[in-house]
């Protein structure tokens, strides 16, 4: 008998799955390769007034989205505990996930850059309970209005104004923002490691 997502999906190219991240992940394990897409959460008024002063025009129809194949590439590229501590990163759990609509709601600061593939992505800092920063960053996809995610990773250590960590292209500026202070540098590619 097939689960009432199953019923929904089957009769469209894809629907956002209905349930919780908790839900989400339990099912991408058991879906194998099947598409699924979740609504993490709307985007936050803050967020759009932020990237508009910095050129970045999103309406607040836009929703931060996450699908299977980013589930997957964040626990397989940035989960292995071995690999991560040689990058001076901790593995990033399921447990982990579970926080992402904290992490674009209540973020420190974000910074601004381009992927691999020249798209416009947000890189999300955020301190955690335990003196660990997770990044999140999500791709700007216009015409699906989403800010989808792409990767996520997580170090040890608090977030301070001197450790903040802009990333850009090497054809572009990072821009910093954070909610305390206005920082601009530069750092790596997005997806250079991943």
């Amino acid at each position: 008998m097939k689960s009432h997502y199953e019923n929904i999906t089957d009769n469209y190219l894809f629907h956002y799955f209905p349930g919780t991240i908790q839900e989400l992940l339990a099912t991408v394990k058991k879906s194998g390769s099947k598409f699924i897409k979740s609504v993490v959460a709307p985007v936050c008024h803050s967020l759009v007034d932020e990237l508009a002063k910095k050129g970045i025009n999103i309406g607040d129809e836009y929703k931060h989205v996450i699908d299977n194949s980013a589930i997957n590439h964040i626990l397989e590229c940035h989960g292995i505990p071995e690999k991560e501590l040689q990058r001076g990163q901790l593995p990033v759990k399921e447990e982990d996930i579970i926080h992402i609509p904290n992490i674009v709601n209540e973020y420190d600061c974000f910074s601004i850059s381009k992927n691999k593939r020249g798209q416009d992505v947000i890189i999300y800092q955020k301190s955690t309970e335990n003196e660990d920063v997770y990044y999140y960053v999500e791709e700007i996809r216009v015409g699906r209005r989403e800010l989808a995610a792409q990767t996520m990773y997580k170090k040890n250590g608090k977030l301070t104004d001197a450790n903040r960590e802009p990333m850009q292209s090497s054809d572009s500026s990072a821009i910093l923002l954070c909610k305390y202070s206005e920082t601009f540098e530069t750092s790596k590619e997005i997806g250079s490691d991943d």
